[in-house]
């Protein structure tokens, strides 16, 4: 559930240099990934989802619209919902949703004589990192829930154990990136398992959620401290991994870039919690590096 859709949600950006995906069938399905997808006035398409791109219709979508860090425009006519997870909603005159129009991270804009059938909500204080155009209020709780997040862990592991991943990172960086992969794939394993468990399913991925935020928050203050060392050389403790999360949560603004930011900053966040054993054995320089 939660956790298997975190750890799908970073393969997926991982999985974005392989290049766009497409089917390009008028009648049917359409799904791309970093490519606007245009729906043509005459042109009827079932089921259109884009990743990192736009969707906007002219034609007839007789089906949902799901964009991810991306908006929706809609000239003609769509029968289901249209849905922007991090992106906006815009209805042009005489357009029409019969569905739900949701809009995560975005508002949702109309001109006059649009029509929207069902419910239409829009949440401006989401924000998705990368996403094309951030809102204000957005921006401002992304940052709050980063220095939350970061206290927390720097609460839960302290100065030392901060600075000991902080520098596992610098001189490991390889070995904690390969480790961060390997441990999210441990949690997508455990949660595909607690599938089988019935009843107990929604407990169990509740307690794997706990577990997987504990330890991100923990290694989150050595990914902010080491950021911290690069750009505020001079601070130290908290305010250092205070000033590293919010460097780090202006990069996750930056469109597209804070995506690919987000994710590898949480891949090195488990992994730098593992190779420290949450914070309490120092990584030493590797050989090479010595001489």
């Amino acid at each position: 559930m939660m956790t298997r859709g975190l750890t799908l949600f970073i393969f997926l950006v991982l999985a974005l240099s392989a290049g766009a995906v497409a089917q390009t069938n008028p009648n049917h399905d359409r799904l791309k990934v970093l490519q606007n997808i245009l729906i043509e006035s005459g042109e009827t398409a079932s089921d259109v989802q884009c990743f990192l791109c736009s969707v906007h219709v002219r034609g007839h979508v007789t089906g949902d619209i799901i964009t991810f860090g991306g908006a929706v425009f809609v000239d003609g006519r769509v029968d289901g919902d249209a849905i922007a997870v991090g992106g906006r909603i815009e209805l042009n005159s005489n357009a029409k949703i019969v569905g739900d129009a949701i809009a995560l991270g975005g508002y949702i804009d109309r001109q006059d004589h649009s029509v929207i059938n069902g419910d239409s909500k829009s949440l401006p204080y989401v924000l998705i990192p990368g996403q094309y155009r951030p809102t204000l209020l957005g921006s401002l709780a992304l940052a709050a829930i980063n220095v939350f997040f970061v206290a927390l862990g720097y609460l839960l592991v302290g100065a030392k154990r901060a600075e000991t991943a902080s520098l596992a990172i610098e001189r490991r960086p390889a070995s904690v990136f390969f480790t961060g992969i390997v441990l999210l794939l441990i949690f997508y394993g455990l949660d595909w398992l607690a599938g089988y468990l019935g009843r107990m399913e929604k407990p169990a991925d509740i307690i794997l959620l706990a577990i997987l935020a504990a330890v991100a928050a923990a290694g989150a203050t050595g990914v902010a401290y080491w950021v911290a060392r690069l750009a505020f050389p001079e601070t130290s403790g908290m305010w250092a991994c205070v000033g590293g999360v919010l460097a780090l949560s202006l990069l996750e603004l930056v469109p597209l870039v804070g995506l690919l930011v987000f994710t590898i900053g949480l891949i090195v966040s488990v992994g730098a919690f593992l190779v420290t054993r949450f914070g309490s054995r120092e990584v030493s320089v590797p050989a090479q590096a010595k001489i």
